[in-house]
């Protein structure tokens, strides 16, 4: 996550399996499509909670 100008953030979210593994095509495919909007429909709903609000976490730094 990383603040961008006009109060936006950019989020990037990676994927990483093995080539030639366990993993059917199919469940790759799936996690590649439904994996990030599943993600970002999740943060717009915690977003505004006021539990997280004006929090600070060691874990997310600014500009990575």
């Amino acid at each position: 996550m990383k603040p961008m100008a006009g109060g936006k953030i950019k989020v990037i979210q990676n994927l990483l399996v093995v080539p030639n593994g366990e993993m059917p095509l199919w469940m790759v495919n799936l996690a590649a499509v439904e994996g990030p909007y599943g993600t970002m429909e999740g943060l717009a709903g915690q977003i505004n909670d006021s539990r997280f609000a004006n929090q600070q976490f060691d874990f997310l730094k600014d500009g990575i």
